[in-house]
């Protein structure tokens, strides 16, 4: 399984070579406000180590600066990523919308001491395979020496028993990393409808067969739709129009009306405190399905922050196949329980 699994990544490698316009936009700044651009450029790669005789770019000094890169990331495989960086003075990491690294205020005091070379925290993301997803990564430096790699472990890197050890991290290389957004694959009403009806075992999961439970009444509290319910205290609303593509956590377009209808609700309330929970169905990994649902939540969290929603109005959990409300054994029960629910707090 190890051969064939390297022969696939060296099939991905040798397709990803020969694409042009690899590497990261990177955007420089004066300060770490973000408002002094001095010049833009592609980096091929974010591995970096500037001082007084290595300056970042031709107008910026050593000191005071920042930078932040935009692209895409090539995910090769569906399953968990673990992204990570060495950042002298700080960085956050956004993959597919989500904040996956915040290592922003981590290391240092600026302008008192020469800050302290800081690896930040290395955080797992359920990604699905074979397609391009964004990136964001934003970086600053204060004072003195200025050092920032991004590093990623793969599911293929993560198979080995010392995978979690962080021993296998390795830079991401250009090849997975694109300054333009690629253009995703047409996919038709009929196929959409069935990836949404239908949502197969995450990758890696022990077994597509769902273990036997007794048939589960819905817990206290009927939820009920969103369309016809509005935000009461201490009751519970399934977004059953929120969807998502199959295995993953990317939002589907058909999700958008019902949580532009969220957003105006919330701002109506603004003192509205919510709770987004994720949850599955009892298919497959428990631990990859609570981490699945997890991310939903954050990415219909995400959603909304766009729109203006402040983040200390929202709470985000994923519950994996911890609270059914329909039987499991059943599929087309089965389907009830991959769901997003709202909870006013």
């Amino acid at each position: 399984m190890k051969r064939i699994a390297s022969f696939i990544f060296l099939l991905v490698g040798s397709y990803l070579q020969a694409q042009p316009n690899q590497g990261l936009l990177g955007e420089y700044f004066y300060g770490d406000k973000f408002d002094k651009k001095v010049a833009t450029r592609i980096d091929k790669q974010i591995n970096f180590h500037w001082d007084q005789h290595n300056k970042p770019i031709n107008g910026l000094g050593e000191n005071y600066f920042s930078v932040r890169w935009t692209g895409q990331l090539y995910i090769p495989e569906a399953g968990m990523y673990y992204f990570s960086v060495t950042a002298d003075d700080g960085a956050k990491i956004w993959v597919n919308g989500v904040l996956t690294v915040d290592a922003w205020e981590q290391s240092g005091h600026p302008k008192t001491r020469t800050t302290e070379y800081v690896t930040g925290p290395r955080n797992r993301t359920y990604l699905p395979g074979k397609q391009w997803v964004d990136i964001k990564v934003e970086y600053k430096n204060a004072w003195a020496k200025a050092d920032m790699v991004l590093y990623w472990e793969t599911p293929y890197d993560i198979k080995s028993d010392l995978g979690s050890q962080g021993l296998f991290r390795k830079i991401i290389p250009a090849k997975y990393l694109s300054p333009q957004s690629k253009t995703p694959p047409i996919i038709s009403a009929s196929s959409r409808q069935s990836s949404i009806q239908r949502k197969p075992a995450l990758s890696g999961k022990a077994s597509a067969k769902p273990s036997t439970n007794p048939t589960v009444n819905p817990a206290p509290g009927t939820s009920t739709p969103i369309e016809t319910v509005r935000l009461e205290k201490g009751k519970t609303i399934i977004l059953q129009q929120v969807q998502f593509a199959q295995s993953s956590y990317v939002l589907l377009p058909e999700s958008f009306p019902t949580l532009d209808r969220l957003v105006t609700t919330l701002k109506e309330k603004p003192s509205q405190r919510i709770e987004i929970s994720g949850h599955t169905d009892n298919v497959g990994d428990a631990r990859l399905n609570i981490t699945l649902s997890e991310y939903r939540a954050k990415q219909v969290a995400n959603y909304l922050t766009k729109r203006g929603i402040p983040v200390d109005q929202i709470d985000t959990k994923g519950y994996g196949g911890q609270r059914p409300i329909a039987n499991n054994n059943q599929e087309n029960e089965r389907a009830k329980n991959r769901r997003v629910e709202i909870l006013a707090l």
